[in-house]
């Protein structure tokens, strides 16, 4: 089962290099090569690099797939469906899937709402320095500690029930698992009044990955603790930077 590192293109802070494969994302086939890491697949339209950087990346990939810059799947659902064909029993760790464009990472975080890539949701994962994203389908799962990592957090991709259960399994009960007062919870609020791109309002899952922008979130809380309120920024002096 090849270990497969898989670069996007966004925030490339935490990374490592422990893989038997190296894939490059459009710019993050560059970042690889900058890296002096090997650059086995290089997937994208390449729309983010120069042509000179192009060049540079075609030679040194062993492998490059150019899509067109009108297609139906992103770059990243490209690339993972490329390394499933080629290595079925891979596991794909994706890094720099946030810190870019919020439609980017949105897409990115549902990735296995791709049917092609439903089959393989279990052998993904997305990591940056504040997070570790894994997929499981329905069902009862075992969550294991990740090192480094605080906090849990589900987020159903269907119409099912998140039960306190899992929080007791891991003895955080009195913590996390339920929202109630005193519990930390990482949540935002999106309103979609009077905003004309998060209409029809009837399919909000599909606006959240393709339509919502950061000033449609309304409130924001990490941990239990409310850090953005009507779309100001609680945290921040902001009046101290001007």
């Amino acid at each position: 089962m090849p270990r497969i590192a898989l670069f996007a293109g966004g925030d490339l802070t935490a990374v490592n290099r422990d893989f038997d494969l190296f894939v490059g994302v459009d710019r993050g086939a560059f970042y690889l090569l900058k890296q002096g890491l090997p650059l086995d697949l290089a997937v994208g339209d390449f729309d983010s690099v120069s042509d000179e950087e192009l060049l540079r990346i075609k030679a040194g990939a062993k492998e490059v797939i150019q899509a067109q810059p009108e297609k139906d799947d992103t770059d990243l659902e490209l690339a993972v469906l490329a390394c499933f064909e080629r290595y079925p029993d891979a596991y794909l760790t994706i890094f720099g899937a946030f810190g870019g464009r919020l439609d980017h990472a949105l897409a990115n975080v549902f990735l296995p709402s791709n049917d092609k890539i439903a089959p393989y949701m279990e052998q993904l994962i997305l990591v940056d320095a504040q997070n570790c994203i894994r997929y499981v389908p329905s069902g009862r799962h075992e969550i294991k500690p990740v090192e480094g990592m605080d906090y849990l957090a589900f987020l159903p991709t269907e119409d099912v029930p998140l039960t306190i259960e899992g929080a007791k399994a891991l003895g955080l009960e009195k913590k996390i698992g339920s929202l109630e007062t005193g519990k930390q919870a990482d949540f935002i609020a999106i309103q979609p009044k009077g905003r004309l791109h998060l209409y029809p309002m009837e399919n909000m899952l599909s606006h959240l990955v393709y339509a919502v922008k950061g000033n449609d979130v309304q409130d924001v809380y990490i941990a239990g603790r409310q850090v953005v309120r009507d779309g100001q920024v609680l945290t921040v002096d902001l009046e101290s930077f001007r």
